[in-house]
């Protein structure tokens, strides 16, 4: 009884050979599985009343005995899941918020009043196009001052490209690392489908539960934004002043 009922049971599992697997997948599988988080021995729950899962086999508890609670689970199973899905994609498109500037505005008489002609545009970029790898909890040093994301998208030749990504589930991410010049994009997630949802396109786009800190792209200049004002005539004075009239 397989289906897409994503309950607080435990779908996915870790097979003695290393791969991460659906129970779907799995239940036709020999060997032992464990748990992503924890590493204890799971046990196949493959009936015929309820939805198959995966459930702790406490026989054979970790030597450290470790809590495993159903967030700690989400939250380990979100940076395998999202650290494939970086791997295996071919494009990662990151929608993001930017200005478009009339192109006249560097000499713009008006712009220090703040009277600007500018819009706000949706552009996107392709993160595998300047990130190639992704790491699982790697310490990254962001100004002298140590960080360890969840997972770290990078270019080992242009560190500056780098993006942490951090995985909310019950802890959203520390103001420290807010603070920092460090590009971060925030995956809030409450279930297994939540972590499907994110791996099933090629598409980031802020939102209450994905959010972006860190990120300050340069503005752009269009040159189809209109003027907001029209010179009209401009007064020039005895003493060599000027005075402009214009018209928005």
């Amino acid at each position: 009884m397989c289906d897409e009922n994503y309950r607080e049971n435990h779908h996915y599992a870790i097979s003695d050979s290393g791969e991460l697997m659906h129970i779907c997948d799995a239940h036709e599988r020999d060997g032992d599985f464990f748990c992503p988080y924890c590493k204890c021995k799971m046990i196949k729950k493959c009936g015929e009343k309820n939805a198959w899962h995966f459930a702790h086999d406490w026989r054979y508890e970790n030597d450290d005995k470790r809590e495993c609670s159903h967030e700690s689970y989400l939250h380990f199973l979100a940076k395998l899941k999202l650290k494939d899905w970086f791997e295996k994609s071919e494009s990662i498109i990151l929608y993001y918020d930017n200005i478009s500037k009339c192109k006249f505005i560097e000499d713009c008489k008006w712009k220090k009043t703040g009277d600007r002609c500018a819009t706000r545009k949706l552009e996107k970029v392709d993160l595998k196009k300047c990130l190639t790898d992704c790491q699982l909890e790697k310490t990254v040093d962001v100004n002298g001052d140590q960080y360890r994301p969840d997972l770290l998208w990078r270019n080992p030749s242009k560190p500056k490209n780098d993006i942490f990504v951090e995985i909310k589930v019950t802890h959203e991410c520390s103001q420290e690392k807010k603070n920092s010049s460090a590009r971060i994009i925030e995956f809030e997630i409450n279930s297994e489908e939540d972590i499907e949802n994110i791996v099933s396109s090629n598409i980031v786009k802020e939102s209450p539960t994905v959010r972006f800190y860190g990120f300050k792209p340069k503005a752009s200049y269009d040159p189809d934004i209109e003027a907001k004002h029209t010179l009209k005539k401009i007064y020039l004075l005895r003493v060599w002043k000027s005075y402009c009239y214009h018209r928005m």
